[in-house]
């Protein structure tokens, strides 16, 4: 396992050895997953597992972390131990969501997680069994010491000080939601000032990430740069995070709150 993306063909190859989740986000997530998903495969809710609860998003945005205890816990549900080796997928190509859980494993110090490049469609083109319904994991613990997440984070009021002092700003929104022409979630559209616009489209074609080679050149303009990556919620970012570290680039801080966030407060 190379700790980023891993082929269809290999999760078909080591079925019988791992965990898989379908971390599949969205307004119909648990249907769509209840519809069609790998068998075995459980599905993580972005909403109540992977994000903490919250009153007002200009507080830490739309989707706050949970503390690294309290996601250990959800961890633990979901029948992954520390020990345990971790497949996750998506239907969007670890965009929505499986790259945020990525992310948070690995922040938490969990190496042995990857996500699946290209998602359930690359899984069903290489034959891993599908089904439907419900597939309930068994419970276990999953014991860590580690207090805060052990990757870069970056509060609000960090960004300013941060572009003033030479740091890249990294926004992966769509161009449109990045120029203020649109802005279908959150109340006040536009950029933060000073903030360098990369779609985290960009990193993939035809499903699947571009290759290793093909996103170090996409991410050249970011060589020898303190980079911080953020979206509208904090979990697309996660994707383009993968793509840089998969490409050989140090890990970038991620700003969990983003446009979210920051749109609220100035």
């Amino acid at each position: 396992m190379s700790g980023t993306l891993v082929s269809a063909q290999w999760v078909q190859e080591h079925f019988s050895e791992v965990i898989i989740c379908d971390v599949v986000a969205g307004p119909n997530a648990y249907s769509t997953y209840s519809e069609e998903h790998v068998e075995g495969a459980t599905w993580v809710d972005l909403e109540t597992q992977l994000s903490a609860e919250y009153e007002d998003a200009s507080t830490l945005g739309r989707h706050p972390l949970p503390t690294p205890e309290n996601f250990a816990h959800t961890l633990g549900t979901l029948g992954i131990s520390a020990n345990s080796m971790v497949v996750l997928y998506d239907r969007t190509c670890g965009i929505m969501a499986a790259a945020r859980m990525w992310w948070m494993m690995r922040a938490l110090g969990h190496k042995n997680v990857v996500v699946v490049d290209g998602g359930l469609q690359a899984l069903k083109t290489v034959g891993v069994p599908i089904t439907s319904g419900e597939s309930a994991p068994t419970p276990t613990t999953y014991s860590t010491p580690m207090k805060q997440y052990q990757w870069p984070l970056i509060d609000m009021e960090d960004i300013a000080p941060a572009i003033a002092s030479g740091k890249c700003v990294v926004d992966v929104r769509a161009a449109a939601r990045y120029e203020g022409a649109v802005e279908p979630i959150d109340p006040v559209a536009g950029h933060i000032s000073g903030a360098i616009n990369m779609p985290l489209t960009e990193v993939i074609s035809g499903g699947q990430f571009l290759s290793a080679d093909a996103l170090h050149s996409h991410f050249h303009a970011l060589q020898h740069k303190d980079v911080i990556v953020h979206c509208g919620s904090g979990v697309t970012a996660c994707h383009t995070i993968l793509a840089m570290v998969h490409a050989g680039y140090p890990v970038p801080a991620l700003y969990n709150g983003s446009w979210s966030q920051w749109c609220r407060n100035h």
